[in-house]
């Protein structure tokens, strides 16, 4: 169970300018080991052994960084590194990447933490800061996972803001130490989308337009490869000023979306949330992959962490024939004109993505197969009832 609480920071008198220059440190140290990783080879180095014997002294001589924070600043590159030879399907690289935002990487050796303050490493030495609070705690993560004597926090971001410091806490928690579900077997089938509605349920909630996400999206690249092309520095702030907004817009729509998610599910007292096995999203993506891959991503675990704080249960099934299957009488003799899905054999006519999400809770239905031959109690969530593995219908009085 893991969970990350952001905390603005109250900081000494004379303290911002140490962590200023940590920041600019440690951003060097990082970027200084891309360009040793890349240095002279078609594939960079992205063993952590072999770039520590190849940076690790140099970076050490070269800066006041604590070793932990050296260690950290290698952690990075080889993050950076990774992510972008994932992009580029085993060629060689067309670019040598950068590290361009501010921030500091904290382990439990370069920081000490409580659930009021924190001592962290600087260039100038260990300095203790506290945590500025909400004026009302009550529901926010802060008391549900920061003053949670079950959470412990394994590490954290400090990221400046506006002038200000701020700490992302990663906490974790034993899975024994969380409340179990209390539901009973019933299942939120949640089909994901690249077009139209962004998640549809079994329920029938449409949740949010992936039109909207795509148009910011063409916006946003359109008006960054206008600023390049200017190639000033005010241009280049403004390409950073936009990227961090447009950054910041997904990540509170993907938790947006994950929230009513986990809503939808516990209106109809479900135990599961069912998903298709993501991976095969990646290869409907033609348009800005390496966002949507983020997206769907970040959308995936805001799901499951979600889902997991209210005790509900996550599952993904295979994606196959979802799309092509109809919901009422397992036919493959279908027919689906954009979004419409219309059954050859049974005339069964509704949305498309609303079939696919029943279909993706049938599939999770069926394989609750015992090892005794018998089924377990699973039954799919509909807008107004339930229906289990042979499609037989319990109405109930649940309104969507």
């Amino acid at each position: 169970m893991h969970r990350t609480v952001r905390i603005k920071l109250t900081v000494p008198s004379g303290a911002d300018s140490s962590f200023t220059e940590t920041v600019s440190q440690f951003k060097w140290a990082a970027n200084f080991t891309i360009r040793a990783a890349c240095a002279g080879r078609d594939r960079p180095i992205t063993s952590d052994r072999r770039l520590h014997d190849l940076t690790y002294h140099i970076v050490r001589k070269k800066t006041e960084l604590q070793s932990n924070l050296v260690i950290f600043a290698r952690y990075e590159a080889i993050r950076v590194l990774n992510r972008l030879l994932a992009t580029e399907s085993g060629q060689p690289l067309s670019r040598i990447p950068e590290i361009k935002s501010d921030y500091l990487v904290y382990g439990s050796r370069s920081a000490t933490f409580t659930s009021a303050s924190a001592s962290l490493s600087t260039v100038d030495g260990r300095i203790e800061v506290s945590y500025v609070f909400p004026p009302d705690t009550e529901g926010t993560p802060h008391q549900k996972y920061l003053t949670n004597d079950n959470y412990r926090v394994t590490g954290a971001t400090m990221h400046p803001r506006n002038g200000d410091w701020f700490l992302h806490l990663g906490m974790a928690a034993d899975k024994s130490s969380v409340k179990p579900s209390s539901r009973t077997g019933l299942i939120l089938g949640v089909d994901l989308n690249v077009t139209g509605s962004l998640a549809v349920t079994s329920t029938g909630r449409f949740i949010e337009s992936a039109d909207q996400l795509n148009h910011r999206r063409n916006s946003y690249e359109q008006r960054r490869a206008s600023l390049h092309r200017t190639d000033t520095q005010s241009a280049h702030r403004s390409i950073a000023s936009i990227g961090s907004r447009f950054a910041r817009y997904s990540s509170d729509l993907a938790h947006s979306i994950s929230r009513q998610l986990v809503d939808e599910a516990l209106n109809y007292e479900c135990e599961y949330i069912v998903l298709e096995d993501l991976t095969g999203i990646n290869d409907r993506m033609s348009s800005h992959p390496k966002f949507q891959h983020w997206f769907y991503d970040k959308l995936l675990s805001c799901i499951r962490y979600k889902a997991a704080d209210q005790g509900l249960k996550f599952h993904q099934v295979d994606p196959a024939y979802t799309s092509a299957t109809c919901s009422r009488c397992d036919s493959t003799t279908t027919n689906r004109v954009e979004k419409q899905f219309e059954c050859l054999d049974c005339g069964y006519q509704l949305d498309a993505d609303y079939n696919a999400a029943k279909n993706i809770g049938l599939k999770f239905v069926r394989r609750a197969q015992t090892p005794h031959g018998g089924r377990a109690t699973r039954r799919l969530a509909l807008k107004s009832g339930s229906v289990n593995e042979n499609g037989e219908y319990t109405p109930t009085s649940v309104e969507a």
